[in-house]
């Protein structure tokens, strides 16, 4: 989680940085601007805007992949004072990307999120709910500005936002959150929650759980069909009958239950 706050902030503020006086500072890994530039301050003019931007482009896909991990630390948060105060960094850094993302302006001058957004993400991030709905609105705002003919990073992009909706998705179908109740109005999102929530549905129900199921409807077919000597076994006097109106309708439950308990044991299908 912190790598992903110091990222965000060390992209957002490269003007500022480079800029210092009486030395600039750098904080951008040689290793990323050095494919695009020989010189961190390159990116400055407006010449050098292209490679500039993908450069960019490639930072902010390098801290998206930090995402996943914010996740898993959040699943650890259980006061909801603490969650709120680690989430609400997390949900604005993932919005200034989104403003980031793309956007020459970072070479310009200061990229921010408008304070209003500031104000409603501070107020409604309160929760895992509400903290994966905004990830996955600010995700898919990137994903939206991701240009495959321009930039060479546009598939490591697409990977790294398709992860955090899966995550985001199945925080959501976690909490039985299968609408849109919490934060943005985010387009796609029941469609995700919904393929998770179908996807859930169509594992197979466990070897162990269909053969309990069959061996007791099994047995309840050998009480009413009268096989072997089940009703002995069970107390019941063998001369005894009952109503012939409830055997008969006994016998064809039993049945009816033997056939579709063989048939969700055989194909593990839920009902």
């Amino acid at each position: 989680m912190g790598k992903f706050l110091q990222k965000t902030n060390i992209i957002r503020d490269y003007l500022e940085d480079i800029e210092e006086l009486p030395a600039p500072r750098m904080f951008w890994p040689k290793e990323i601007w050095g494919l695009y530039a020989e010189q961190l301050e390159e990116f400055k003019d407006a010449e050098n805007r292209d490679s500039a931007v993908q450069c960019l482009n490639h930072l902010v896909t390098n801290a998206l992949e930090h995402m996943p991990d914010c996740f898993q630390y959040m699943d650890k948060v259980i006061a909801p004072s603490v969650f709120a105060f680690c989430a609400i960094p997390q949900v604005m850094a993932i919005a200034t990307l989104a403003e980031c993302y793309n956007n020459p302006a970072v070479f310009t001058g200061v990229v921010k999120i408008r304070r209003g957004l500031s104000a409603r993400l501070a107020m409604e991030t309160k929760d895992m709910a509400s903290f994966a709905a905004w990830t996955m609105h600010f995700a898919q705002e990137i994903a939206a500005k991701v240009k495959p003919n321009k930039d060479p990073n546009a598939q490591k992009t697409l990977a790294a936002i398709e992860k955090i909706e899966d995550v985001a998705a199945s925080k959501m179908l976690e909490l039985g959150v299968t609408r849109r109740t919490h934060g943005p109005k985010v387009a796609g999102l029941e469609s995700n929650v919904k393929a998770v929530t179908i996807q859930a549905n169509e594992e197979p129900i466990p070897v162990g759980v269909r053969i309990v199921l069959w061996l007791i409807f099994f047995g309840y077919f050998c009480y009413a069909w009268q096989v072997g000597r089940v009703r002995v076994s069970l107390g019941v006097d063998e001369s005894y009958n009952g109503r012939t109106t409830v055997e008969h309708f006994n016998k064809a439950l039993a049945l009816l239950f033997l056939m579709f308990f063989t048939y969700i044991g055989i194909t593990g299908k839920k009902w």
